[in-house]
């Protein structure tokens, strides 16, 4: 009788034990089921967050693409007066109606145009986290491109001030007028004589030209070239 109670003990010890951990695992497999649940949800929403903002990033990269064109387009019309100032000098044909003033000879001894684009756009898109979309790779690709341009029309623009600085100094050192144009800015007519009838000073004049028409502008004609591609690409 009692090996017969040991036996049954035993048993019911057995079948608890095999009660538990068949309840035990089913809690741990509750518990994974739950915590991936939670991973799944958590990455949704950090998902949904991520394209939500970068939605709005590209809003805003929109928005700075419209006004940076728009920037460019103008300066280029500021390059084309420069353009009639400089064929005036250079005794080619030109359009007068560009042209204010008389002047304009003396006045493009100082005149050094800049583009002022700033880095408004890449600044938005290299301090925001992006997602693996389309639009982020275009914008990426866009950033690149801001900053080969922008390196581009900054080199230009300093050979351009260093010929204006050189064309200065020669004045400088070799025109007894330099010294009150410089100070006054009072073109005498010395100095208006010399401005347009010195070959030399025309030389560099149409070296100046150069710089200004077919290199300065020809970049930023690629460049907004590309900022139009970009705009219609992300807005598509």
């Amino acid at each position: 009788m009692k090996l017969f109670n040991k036996q049954r003990f035993q048993f019911i010890e057995r079948k608890r034990l095999k009660s538990y951990l068949t309840y035990a695992f089913g809690e741990i497999i509750l518990v994974v089921v739950g915590i991936l649940i939670a991973v799944s949800i958590n990455s949704y929403f950090n998902k949904k967050n991520l394209d939500d903002s970068n939605q709005e990033l590209k809003s805003q990269v929109i928005v700075q693409l419209e006004k940076d064109i728009k920037h460019v387009e103008e300066f280029e019309q500021e390059l084309n007066t420069l353009n009639q100032a400089y064929l005036k000098v250079l005794d080619r044909p030109h359009d007068a109606s560009k042209l204010n003033s008389n002047s304009v000879v003396a006045t493009l001894l100082l005149n050094i145009k800049v583009l002022s684009l700033g880095n408004s756009a890449t600044n938005l898109i290299d301090n925001a986290q992006l997602n693996n979309s389309k639009d982020a790779k275009n914008m990426l690709n866009l950033s690149s491109s801001y900053k080969l341009y922008l390196k581009s029309i900054d080199d230009t623009e300093a050979i351009i001030f260093k010929a204006i600085s050189d064309n200065l100094k020669a004045i400088e050192d070799s025109e007894d007028w330099y010294v009150e144009f410089i100070t006054d800015f009072n073109c005498t007519p010395e100095c208006f004589t010399f401005l347009t009838t010195s070959k030399e000073h025309k030389a560099r004049m149409a070296s100046l030209r150069f710089l200004y028409v077919n290199v300065y502008n020809n970049i930023l004609n690629n460049f907004k070239t590309d900022l139009k591609w970009y705009l219609k690409t992300l807005k598509s």
